[in-house]
C-alpha cells in the first residue's frame, strides 16, 4: 500500500509481560468553598417548591389502546460542584431513577462567591467540576426528595441508606426540572423549524429520544404515550428502537411544523402548550434525516489514467456512507459493496447522485490524487447507510426519515462483521469511516446516543472507528481589504481571533465525542498546488498547514482531547462582496483548490473538510494495520485496532508555540499526521511497539533499552510514549469509561530533567489515548527505561481485561550521526524477545 523504502527499518513488535497487581492512589481535594446549610435553604427552597408545586395532584391522561396511565413524573436535573459521590443506590431508595450522571466544567467565573476556589488557580490548575444527574421522580418521590432537603437544611441525622445526599446538598448549585428548552436547546430544531416555516414545509421529520427506562414496562407505557401525543398532534410514526446496551430508546416520526410548536420553537418562547416538548418521557426533540449537501457542476475534469486493480486482499477498512458509484474508473475492482437493503437497486439512486459516498470511498482507496499515491492493496467495504431525500432541491443523500443513526450504524457494522453467531459479509473489517455527523447535534454535556452506539460497538467487537470531527460552514467576520494588506503574521492573527471568537457555536458534532473513536480534524492543507485562479475568493490563512477555518472544535466527553489527530483535509477559500466586511464562505464550486477525489459520472472534484481528513486517516490506519499483520511478529488479532489508534497518535507532531486564540489541542488534538511508521522507522529513532492485556488494579512495566552510546550523550534525547486503549462504557455512569489506563515513565528521567514537547500531562488521561512527548539532555549510566502501564477501573467497575498498546519511540537529531534503530533492535533482540502470549 506504500512505497517502502530501500532501508526498511519495522517497527519493533513486543508482546507486553504479564501484569501484576498495585493499589490505585486515593483521589485529591476539595477545591471550591461549601455553603451553609441556611445559605443553601435561601438559595434553593424556591426550587424545590417549585418542584413540589409540578408534580402535586397532576393526573397523566390515559393512552389510546387501554394503557393505564402512569403516575405523575418529571425529570429532576441535579446540579452539584465537585463533589463525586455516588448516587444511584440512594437515589433508588428514595424513588428516584437516575436517567442520566454526566460530568462537566463550570467556569470560575460562573461559580460565584458561595462556591468560589479556595485557592487561587496556577495557570495550568484543572477546572472545577460540575455534575449533572437527572433522575425521574413520581409524586411520592418528590415528596421523600423535600423531606430529605428539609431534614439537611435542620442539621438532622439522615436516615440509614440517606447518607450521600447529605454531600449531595453541601454541593448542590441548582435544582431545577428538564423543561422544554432542555429538550430542544442543544438540537438544532429551532433553526430547521424557522426554515421549514420558511419553505411552509407541511411535514418535518423528527426524532423523539426517549429517556432509558430500566423497566421494560416503563419503557413500553412511555413509547405509547409519546406515540400517541404525536399523532393526537397529526403526525406519523415511522418507526421506534431501542438498544439497552447503550441506554437508547428513540422514535422517528414525521409532525405538522405548528403541531411541534412552530414559531415558538424559533423563539424558545411560549413551549408550554408543545404536547411533546412537555412529556417527562422525552429527553430530546432532534431534526431527523441528516443530509449532506453536494452541487457538482458539469465540468469537472475526467479522472487520471489508472491501471486496473490486481486481485486485492479482503478489506481492512469499511466506510459508513451514501452508496458509491462502483464502476467509476478510480473504484472499479476496488470496492465490495455490502447492501442489505439494496438502496443500489432503488430507482432513484442514480449514478449521478451516489456522490458522498463516491468521494469518501475514493480518499480512503487514494488518498489526495493530487498527491499521486499508490491505492491501497486492499479492497474497502461499502455499506451504505444514505439515499437520496427526493424531498430536497437537489435530491441530496440523507439517511432516511424512518432510521435512526445509532441504530442504523450498529446494524451496518452488524452486516458488515457479524452478530451473536450470525456471520457478517465482511469479517476482515477491523476499522470503521464515519464521515458523518449531526450539525444540529453539537457536543454540550452529554454523550450522544451515536456517541454511545460508536463506544460499545468499538469494544464489543474489537474495531477501531475513524471519525470526522464535523464542519462548520459559517462565514467569518473579516474586511477582505483589511486581510489583503496585512503581512502573512498578521494576516494569521486576524483569521485566528475570526475562529475563536466563534469557538462556542463550532464544537463537536455528534458522534465526534466518541471516546473509543479516533476522531479527526482538518487541516488546511492539500496538494492541488498553487495554479488556480482564486478570482474572487479569498485564502484566509497566509500558507498550508493551519486548522482548517471549517473544522470543528474539541473538547469531549469529559474534557478528553478531541479531535485525536488532525490530517490535511483540503484548503477552504472564502468569497468577497463589495462594500461588506464579512467573507462569505465558499462552497460547491468542487474546483481547487482543495482534496481531489473521484466524483460521480466519471468526473474528479475538488473537495474540503473533516470528511476528507478522516479519510485520509482510515487510508493511513489501514496502511499501518496491514504492515502489521504481514510484519515478521504479526500482530494477534485481538490487539490490531488498539495498535493501529495507538500508532496513528504516535506519528503526530503538535503545534508548539501555535497560537489560534483557544487552545491548540481543540483544534488538532494530539497533533498533525506527520510519520507513517507503516514505513518503519528513520535510522536516528527506534519505535517500539508493545501490545497486551490489562485488567482492574493491574500494572505492567514496559522496559527499553538505553544503549550507553546513547545514553551517555548531553545532546537532546527525544522520547515520546503513545497508550491506546478500548474501554468498556457504562452509558449512565458520569465516569463513563469503565477503564482508565494510564504510562508513566521513564523512571530514571526525573521529571526536572526533562522539557515538553506535547501536551501537558494532566490533559491526556481522560479518554482512551495517551500520548506524550519530552526532550532532555542529560547523561544516564541506566541501561533501560522503564514504563509502567496501569489500569483503575471507574463507572461502577471493570470485568475483565481490556486490550492496550503503547508505542514507544527514543529518538536523536540526524546531526549525531548514530544509528539508533540498529543500537536499541540488537538489545530488544537479545534480552527480550517476544513473550508468550497471555
Amino acid at each position: 500500500m506504500s512505497n517502502v523504502p530501500p532501508a526498511y527499518r519495522p517497527l519493533i513488535i513486543v508482546q507486553a509481560p504479564r501484569a501484576s497487581a498495585f493499589q490505585p492512589r486515593g483521589g485529591g481535594s476539595q477545591k471550591t468553598a461549601k455553603p451553609s446549610r441556611s445559605r443553601q435553604g435561601e438559595r434553593l427552597d424556591g426550587q424545590f417548591d417549585e418542584l413540589e408545586r409540578l408534580t402535586s395532584g397532576r393526573v397523566q391522561p390515559t393512552v389510546d389502546g387501554g394503557i393505564p396511565p402512569s403516575d405523575p413524573e418529571l425529570v429532576v436535573v441535579f446540579e452539584v460542584v465537585q463533589e463525586t459521590a455516588d448516587l444511584a443506590d440512594a437515589f433508588k431508595l428514595a424513588g428516584l431513577e437516575l436517567m442520566v450522571d454526566v460530568e462537566d466544567d463550570i467556569e470560575d467565573e460562573d461559580l460565584g462567591e458561595d462556591f468560589a476556589r479556595l485557592k487561587a488557580p496556577r495557570p495550568d490548575a484543572e477546572p472545577i467540576k460540575r455534575y449533572l444527574h437527572a433522575a425521574m421522580a413520581n409524586e411520592e418521590a418528590v415528596r421523600q426528595l423535600l423531606s430529605l432537603w428539609r431534614r439537611w437544611k435542620s442539621d438532622q441525622r439522615m436516615r440509614s441508606g440517606f447518607g450521600a445526599f447529605t454531600k449531595l446538598f453541601q454541593r448542590l448549585y441548582n435544582v431545577r426540572p428538564w423543561d422544554a428548552r432542555d429538550r430542544i436547546r442543544t438540537t438544532g430544531l429551532s433553526v430547521t423549524m424557522e426554515a421549514a416555516l420558511a419553505d411552509a414545509l407541511t411535514s418535518l421529520p423528527i426524532n423523539i429520544e426517549l429517556w432509558f427506562r430500566q423497566s421494560e414496562p416503563r419503557r413500553r407505557q412511555a413509547e405509547a404515550a409519546v406515540r400517541a401525543l404525536v399523532v393526537a398532534a397529526g403526525g406519523e410514526v415511522l418507526n421506534a428502537v431501542e438498544h439497552a446496551e447503550i441506554g437508547y430508546h428513540a422514535i422517528a416520526a414525521s409532525m405538522p411544523p405548528a403541531a411541534l410548536g412552530g414559531a415558538a420553537v424559533v423563539d424558545l418562547e411560549g413551549l408550554d402548550d408543545v404536547a411533546v416538548l412537555q412529556a417527562p418521557d422525552v429527553i430530546f426533540v432532534r431534526p431527523a434525516g441528516q443530509s449532506v449537501r453536494l452541487l457538482l457542476p458539469s465540468d469537472l475534469p475526467g479522472p487520471p489514467d489508472v491501471a486496473e486493480a490486481d486481485e486485492l486482499l479482503p478489506p481492512l477498512v469499511a466506510v459508513l456512507d451514501g452508496l458509491p458509484e462502483a464502476n467509476h474508473p478510480l473504484l472499479k475492482g476496488r470496492v465490495e459493496i455490502v447492501d442489505p437493503d439494496d438502496l443500489a437497486g432503488e430507482a432513484t439512486y442514480t449514478s449521478d447522485r451516489r456522490r458522498h459516498g463516491t468521494m469518501v470511498t475514493s480518499a480512503v482507496v487514494w488518498g489526495d490524487l493530487g498527491a499521486q499515491e499508490e491505492p491501497t492493496r486492499r479492497l474497502v467495504a461499502a455499506r451504505p447507510v444514505m439515499r437520496p431525500d427526493m424531498e430536497t432541491l437537489n435530491k441530496d443523500e440523507s439517511i432516511p426519515w424512518d432510521q435512526l443513526p445509532p441504530d442504523i450504524t450498529i446494524r451496518a457494522v452488524r452486516d458488515l462483521v457479524g452478530f451473536d453467531g450470525i456471520a457478517g459479509a465482511a469479517p476482515s473489517v477491523r476499522i470503521v469511516n464515519l464521515s458523518l455527523g449531526d450539525p444540529r447535534s453539537q457536543f454540550d454535556t452529554i454523550p450522544s446516543a451515536w456517541a454511545r452506539a460508536i463506544d460499545w460497538l468499538a469494544f464489543k467487537h474489537n474495531l477501531l472507528f475513524i471519525v470526522s470531527a464535523g464542519n462548520h460552514l459559517h462565514d467569518l467576520p473579516i474586511d477582505a481589504a483589511v486581510l489583503a494588506s496585512l503581512s502573512d503574521s498578521d494576516r494569521d492573527r486576524l483569521t485566528a481571533d475570526a475562529i475563536a471568537e466563534q469557538s462556542p457555536q463550532r464544537r463537536l458534532m455528534a458522534p465526534a465525542e466518541s471516546m473509543n473513536a479516533a476522531t479527526v480534524g482538518a487541516l488546511h492543507a492539500d496538494a492541488s498546488g498553487d495554479g488556480f485562479p482564486l478570482g474572487y475568493r479569498v485564502d484566509v490563512w497566509s500558507g498550508q498547514g493551519n486548522p482548517s477555518p471549517v473544522t470543528a472544535h474539541g473538547r469531549g466527553i469529559r474534557r478528553s482531547i478531541k479531535p485525536d489527530v488532525a490530517a490535511p483535509g483540503g484548503r477552504q477559500l472564502y468569497g468577497t462582496l463589495v462594500g461588506e466586511d464579512t467573507l462569505r464562505i465558499s462552497v460547491g464550486r468542487a474546483q481547487p483548490p482543495g482534496v481531489q477525489v473521484a466524483a460521480p459520472p466519471n468526473r474528479t472534484a475538488y473537495v474540503s473538510g473533516t470528511t476528507f481528513a478522516a479519510a485520509e486517516v482510515s487510508r493511513r490506519a489501514a496502511c499501518i494495520m496491514d504492515t502489521l499483520i504481514s510484519s515478521e511478529e504479526p500482530v494477534d488479532d485481538r490487539y490490531l485496532a488498539v495498535a493501529t489508534k495507538a500508532l496513528l497518535a504516535h506519528g503526530t507532531d503538535y503545534p508548539l508555540g501555535a497560537e489560534y486564540g483557544i487552545a491548540a489541542d481543540r483544534l488538532v488534538g494530539h497533533g498533525a499526521l506527520s510519520r507513517d511508521l507503516s514505513r518503519g522507522c528513520a535510522p536516528q529513532q527506534a519505535t517500539l511497539l508493545y501490545v497486551g492485556q490489562i485488567e482492574s488494579r493491574e500494572e505492567v512495566e514496559l522496559t527499553v533499552p538505553l544503549p550507553e552510546e546513547i545514553g551517555r550523550l548531553t545532546t537532546v534525547k527525544r522520547v515520546s510514549t503513545t497508550l491506546a486503549w478500548l474501554s468498556p462504557i457504562n452509558w449512565n455512569h458520569r465516569q463513563y469509561r469503565r477503564a482508565k489506563l494510564t504510562i508513566d515513565g521513564p523512571v530514571e528521567m526525573p521529571s526536572a530533567g526533562r522539557s515538553t514537547l506535547g501536551l501537558p500531562y494532566r490533559l491526556t488521561q481522560r479518554g482512551t489515548l495517551e500520548h506524550r512527548v519530552f526532550g532532555t539532555d542529560r547523561a544516564y549510566a541506566q541501561t533501560q527505561l522503564t514504563f509502567k502501564v496501569r489500569c483503575a477501573d471507574q463507572a461502577g467497575g471493570l470485568d475483565g481485561a481490556v486490550p492496550f498498546a503503547a508505542a514507544i519511540s527514543l529518538e536523536l537529531g540526524v546531526e549525531v550521526g548514530l544509528d539508533v534503530y540498529a543500537l536499541v533492535r540488537q538489545q530488544v533482540v537479545a534480552r527480550v524477545r517476544v513473550q508468550p502470549t497471555h
